[in-house]
Order: C-alpha cells, then structure tokens, then sequence
C-alpha cells in the first residue's frame, strides 16, 4: 500500500507523490515543468534514477520515457519524505531537485 503526499511549492499546487515499487516514485504535474532541460507536458510520471547521471521519468498516460541528465547525490542519511524543489522564471516551473523519500539519494537538475 503506498501513501499519498501532496506538494505545494510558494503558492504552486504542483505536484502529488506517492512511492511504488522498485524504487519509483509517482509525481504529478498540473503545468508543464522543466527538468534538466527536457519539458514534461501536466499529467502522471514515475521518476527513477537511470545509471549514475541521469534521471527516468514515464508519463504514466501516454508510456512516453524522458531521460534527463541529473546529478545523483548520495547522502549519508535517508530522507524521510519525498521532496521536490522548483523554480518559476518568466512563467516556466523548473524541478531543481527531488529528494527521494526512503532513500539516501537525491537528483539534481540543471544549475
């Protein structure tokens, strides 16, 4: 059974999470945003780590599979929930990083 965690970020209702299996983690997107430089059009994705510099997220509607660079930061300790921080420039929402719930890792996007 996986719980469902929903995200605000300023006055932004972006995004719902909820982990599942395997070491995926369900977002949902309401606007378009901008992961290391690939846009991913509002709707459901799985977001996973892919090897060691790149980040794996499958539209859940569509099957379509985005693989963006990300930089993979191992900590020394887990993190206790599942966390996106974002941007908005000029109208365009960007993930900075996801803190994966669970695990001892974060991707970081871009700048």
């Amino acid at each position: 059974m996986t719980t469902k965690l929903f995200l605000a970020t300023g006055a932004l209702a972006l995004a719902g999470l909820s982990t599942a299996y395997g070491g995926s983690f369900e977002i949902w997107f309401g606007t378009p945003v901008e992961a290391g430089g690939t846009i991913l059009q509002p709707g459901p994705y799985s977001v996973s780590q892919d090897g060691s510099d790149a980040a794996r997220f499958k539209n859940l509607n569509t099957g379509n599979v985005y693989v963006t660079p990300a930089t993979i930061e191992h900590l020394d300790h887990k993190n206790q929930m599942i966390h996106v921080k974002m941007t908005n420039e000029n109208g365009q929402k960007e993930i900075q990083s996801i803190a994966l719930g669970g695990k001892a890792t974060d991707l970081e996007f871009g700048g």
